[in-house]
């Protein structure tokens, strides 16, 4: 069956079985859309929509040479069960590919496919939440963003499973930009290559223990933590933070701390690899505290550590600079009661701004070498 273009299709109970085929070029909206098939058999069930709103949607269909369920632009506005494929494509910078109001699941087994739109997954709904089972997957490429959580409102976003986002094309363009409640559960896994921003946080992002976020080959910044409407964000990383290849656009840096507080737990640690200008930067509004490992390697920019507001190194806290130095503007402070590790010959290398009083930067060195 097909509904053309100029046409609204409007459904309630509807059933989609193996084997059938629905083709809507106009405007669909669902109440509550089922699509129980399993296309692993023999058939190949088909369901395309060019703009589409589901209430409640429930799929179990499959993907299997080029069967399975599509859309251009699925909005979901009650709830989502995805245990099957949903591919989503050849929208444009105009379309969100999907868009949470509700209550979303990408199950064990489930797959989501976003290409070619402007924004791949967007939710800026009070109670929207949206949750990435261990065991399912999303993949996307997008022009924009990624994915984008919250702008007047702080939704949820929670991974357990894999997520990978590839270049986006547009300038500007973010990997995943948070300004909700974002956590990478225990066993998530986020990769995100290309773009201008990697991350860009503005809300809560949290990284649980034996979570895996890797930002690869970002033009401007890998991961930047900056203000949004007054609110300061707040980074938590209990698990693997890697950022490499940063900043190959020249300006910028690999981590930057912007009025935002970060917090690297006992079991975190942040890799900082081959990138450009500064490797970690935070204004005078941030603050650092490191409880795990920050390793700094093989950045060829100017500092390793750009320090303006307060960057604290517990007792078991481990910073490695490699052959990075440290910039401590005025008023900045590193306070070292672990272990923070230059690799130069000479020593470290510590550079404080110019003043024409005295500077206030200090820093206080308690080394001793890690178990």
């Amino acid at each position: 069956m097909i509904i053309p273009d100029g046409y609204t299709a409007y459904g309630r109970d509807v059933s989609f079985y193996s084997g059938s085929t629905l083709e809507l070029e106009g405007e669909a909206n669902f109440e509550d859309l089922s699509l129980p098939c399993d296309l692993n058999i023999d058939a190949a069930a088909k369901l395309i929509l060019s703009s589409g709103n589901v209430e409640n949607l429930i799929n179990y269909c499959r993907i299997e040479d080029k069967p399975g369920i599509a859309f251009i632009g699925l909005s979901i506005s009650d709830y989502m069960d995805n245990y099957g494929d949903i591919e989503i494509s050849d929208g444009g910078n105009g379309i969100h590919g999907l868009v949470i109001d509700g209550i979303a699941h990408n199950r064990s087994g489930g797959i989501i496919s976003i290409t070619d739109t402007g924004y791949g997954i967007y939710s800026n709904f009070p109670s929207a939440a949206f949750y990435n089972h261990a065991g399912a997957s999303i993949t996307m490429e997008t022009s924009l963003t990624g994915i984008s959580i919250g702008t007047s409102y702080e939704p949820i976003f929670e991974n357990s499973g894999l997520i990978t986002i590839n270049g986006c094309s547009d300038d500007y363009c973010k990997g995943i930009q948070n300004r909700g409640n974002f956590t990478n559960k225990d066993g998530g896994v986020i990769i995100v290559t290309s773009g201008y921003t990697g991350i860009r946080n503005a809300g809560n992002f949290e990284n649980e223990g034996n979570g895996v976020v890797s930002v690869l080959s970002s033009i401007a910044w890998g991961f930047e933590n900056s203000v949004f409407n007054s609110s300061q964000p707040m980074l938590t990383n209990a698990g693997i933070i890697t950022v490499s290849n940063a900043n190959s656009g020249g300006t910028g840096g690999s981590f930057l701390l912007e009025d935002a507080d970060f917090t690297n737990e006992a079991t975190g640690q942040l890799n900082i690899l081959d990138g450009n200008v500064t490797a970690y930067a935070s204004d005078i509004a941030s603050t650092t505290s490191n409880v795990g490992k920050i390793d700094i390697q093989g950045t060829y920019g100017t500092f390793g550590l750009s320090v303006e507001g307060s960057f604290n190194n517990t007792a078991c806290g481990i910073v490695k600079l490699g052959s990075n130095d440290i910039y401590l503007p005025d008023n900045a402070t590193i306070t070292n009661a672990g272990w923070l590790e230059l690799d130069r010959p000479s020593g470290y290398s510590i550079e404080e701004k110019s003043s024409t009083t005295a500077s206030l930067a200090t820093i206080t060195l308690h080394c001793q070498a890690p178990m």
